[in-house]
């Protein structure tokens, strides 16, 4: 696509995209399928566009957080089923049935109250139970004491509701401490018992899954029908998980670009930016980038020499981000002028300040966060796709 129009945008190559999955299918089992998590406009790299690569790769089950969510999937033509992970409000429940969409249910009343209105209205649709094994977010509180095991049950026996699967959450699968590894077995071995016991009651459970994408790298020996992978897919994993084998083989693949709109020659002792917390300390040349936190690039980057990248040469961020533009000092690089692209995420390592590792350790936050704060002011670009996201 031609950027000559755009002021700011990401660019997405979609070639990393299919293999990260490739490279993901090579530690499942053979008959483990991938429930792709597209949450937060898969992670703000645009759902439906990625959801059809998905799909032309063999994916047959997605993932969202929000009722929202899954109708925009439906609307640009995503027929697969959809799995709602979160809440949808009663006042909504025609659209579960309008849209053929797979809504989670978390407690017992919430069930009966989905069934009460589908009686009402004539109509059946399809759910996964979301058990409850030690989180203790949401979810069917199941325990040693097989607790809510009727509850369960009763739910299975519904007429209007499909028990089309069920599943659990694991809180610590990310950790490698002995405490950690012991609850997550715990958890796991709830989830088995409850399976167990719903098999020898003659319930037919439906798909199973558990794990995401920490349990997957971390026990594999926990897989069932389908695992449930978000960042994983898009080169970002986390934390302990970071440091294993396929961290190494998967890459992220988001490139956030802007465009200089200005130059300006400045003297000595010139401050800049909001606050005059910065004043140059020689003759300076700076830039003017059409990018700030507005399009979520943090001022928390201010304090930890953000860097960004004009004519493959690093270039710092100095003052305080804005709004909707930041400053960079250019006295170091030759012939900067309005119009030429700034690149400020970059997957290459040969620039670490512009890195997703780099800038989420600068606000401590995980790197799929940073980017689902990115606005929607910033164009989404794709390569190796036909299509463009709206």
């Amino acid at each position: 696509m031609n950027t000559d129009t755009l002021l700011k945008w990401c660019e997405l190559d979609l070639s990393i995209l299919k293999s990260n999955l490739e490279a993901i299918r090579s530690i499942l089992h053979k008959h483990t399928k991938i429930m792709a998590v597209l949450k937060d406009d898969a992670y703000s790299h645009g759902d439906f566009i990625i959801a059809q690569e998905l799909i032309n790769a063999g994916i047959d089950w997605f993932a969202v957080s929000t009722i929202d969510e899954a109708i925009r999937l439906r609307t640009h033509q995503i027929d697969c089923p959809i799995l709602i992970l979160s809440y949808t409000v009663p006042a909504r429940f025609h659209e579960l049935v309008q849209y053929d969409l797979t809504q989670t249910v978390f407690s017992f009343e919430y069930g009966i109250c989905l069934e009460n209105y589908l009686m009402t209205v004539k109509q059946t649709i399809n759910i996964h139970l979301m058990i409850d094994t030690g989180m203790h977010r949401e979810g069917i509180l199941y325990d040693e004491t097989e607790q809510n095991l009727d509850k369960i049950i009763r739910l299975y026996q519904s007429d209007a509701l499909h028990v089309s699967g069920i599943y659990t959450h694991f809180s610590v699968a990310d950790s490698r401490s002995i405490d950690d590894i012991e609850y997550t077995k715990k958890q796991h071995t709830l989830f088995q018992t409850l399976l167990k016991q719903l098999k020898q009651q003659g319930f037919i459970t439906g798909i199973t899954h558990a794990q995401n994408t920490p349990a997957v790298l971390q026990y594999p020996e926990f897989q069932y029908d389908y695992v449930r992978i978000g960042t994983l897919l898009f080169g970002m994993p986390y934390g302990e998980i970071s440091k294993l084998p396929i961290a190494k083989i998967i890459s992220p693949f988001y490139f956030l670009k802007a465009k200089v709109f200005q130059v300006k020659e400045l003297p000595k002792d010139k401050f800049i930016s909001y606050g005059n917390h910065y004043a140059t300390t020689s003759p300076s040349t700076i830039a003017l980038v059409s990018l700030g936190y507005g399009d979520g690039y943090s001022r928390m980057f201010t304090e930890h020499n953000p860097q960004v990248i004009i004519h493959d040469q690093e270039a710092a961020v100095i003052g305080e981000i804005c709004m909707d533009q930041l400053i960079v000092d250019v006295s170091n690089i030759s012939n900067v002028s309005a119009g030429d692209i700034v690149t400020l995420i970059t997957p290459d390592e040969r620039h670490p300040h512009t890195t997703l590792d780099y800038l989420s350790s600068c606000t401590n936050c995980l790197k799929h966060e940073l980017l689902t704060d990115i606005g929607p002011r910033v164009q989404h670009i794709y390569l190796n796709s036909t299509k463009e996201k709206d």
